[in-house]
């Protein structure tokens, strides 16, 4: 009886309908049977924001690959790194393929990257700052970005690494460090337009050197 009639209601009325539900992918399971008019609006829901670690990529890739207009609801991505660091994304092929999919899109609806790690202290340290830069944020995360959440990482060695990261970001308007640090360097850098709002708590980063235009 149920999938009999709500198709004839407004679209609208069912995705407020979807909205007033917790959005969990059992919901998911158990909604879209009874009427396929509710799965659209659940995956809005269920993939805004995308937690990716090393052991989520295949899954990742399979979502995207089987269903491309997935990507068209992703608003944020979390990159959370267990104690074996960073280095791996730019040799993970499946992952930037995963990555390219996610951004092909005619207009991709990415707007914040926050990178966490599962430990607090000591920051987690990354080596391959300029790769990963080159093969995965340049490309895929500088575009289209408003928000920049970077927690927990000591970059002491690669510190005009992270202000190329922060400079390339072309409409960024939010910048989060926490527990990040780097040395006190003063390279010439510009950022394309101010940053609106800051956040860094416990971190060890002067950069109010940067030339906000």
């Amino acid at each position: 009886m149920l999938s009999s009639t709500i198709p004839r209601l407004p679209q609208q009325v069912v995705d407020r309908i979807v909205d007033e539900q917790p959005t969990t992918s059992r919901n998911l399971q158990v909604h879209t049977p009874v009427c396929w008019l509710f799965r659209t609006q659940y995956q809005r829901h269920l993939f805004r924001c995308i937690i990716i670690d090393r052991g989520r990529i295949d899954s990742f890739y399979g979502i995207l690959a089987t269903n491309p207009s997935i990507a068209d609801y992703v608003r944020a991505i979390e990159l959370r790194i267990s104690h074996g660091g960073l280095d791996w994304i730019p040799e993970d092929e499946q992952f930037l393929k995963a990555m390219e999919l996610l951004t092909r899109t005619s207009k991709p609806s990415l707007q914040s990257l926050r990178v966490s790690s599962e430990s607090t202290r000591p920051p987690l340290t990354v080596t391959e700052g300029e790769r990963i830069l080159q093969r995965f944020f340049q490309p895929f995360i500088a575009p289209f970005i408003t928000c920049l959440d970077i927690d927990c990482l000591d970059t002491d060695c690669l510190f005009n690494v992270l202000i190329e990261v922060i400079t390339s970001c072309r409409s960024l308007v939010e910048l989060r460090l926490r527990w990040t640090i780097g040395k006190q360097q003063q390279p010439n850098a510009d950022a394309p337009h101010p940053v609106k709002l800051y956040t860094f708590a416990e971190s060890h980063i002067d950069l109010n050197w940067v030339k906000w235009r």
